[in-house]
């Protein structure tokens, strides 16, 4: 059976739990890159605490990373949540992490649904 656009019956859709204290201006983690495998983002739901911007980015750990999107203003206990994309809303490159760049200090909570290929 079909999921949306594109079956991805076959895949193992995963959960990264995300809760990302305040503190700056800064790229944190959000999820841990798989050797040699991409990082396919199918759905989120992310709360902010504070007014920030904030975007994705990919990179290997102590490199500067990639834009994968650009930075998105979000007002005081925003949401962002996009909604579910069995396309993919974007994916990191092979064997590197996702990140959340982050324009301020706020406390970012929620989840993000992904699969690896």
């Amino acid at each position: 059976m079909g999921a949306g656009l594109r079956d991805i019956s076959d895949k193992e859709i995963k959960t990264a739990v995300i809760n990302l204290t305040a503190g700056g201006a800064e790229d944190e983690d959000a999820i841990a890159l798989v050797a040699g495998k991409k990082l396919e983002i199918v759905d989120m739901f992310l709360v902010v605490s504070a007014s920030v911007s904030i975007g994705f980015k990919t990179a290997v750990p102590t490199e500067s990373g990639t834009a994968l999107t650009g930075l998105m203003s979000l007002a005081v206990k925003s949401v962002y949540a996009p909604g579910y994309n069995p396309d993919s809303h974007f994916a990191t490159l092979a064997g590197q992490n996702l990140e959340i760049a982050c324009g301020g200090a706020t406390d970012i909570d929620g989840w993000i649904n992904y699969y690896e290929v």
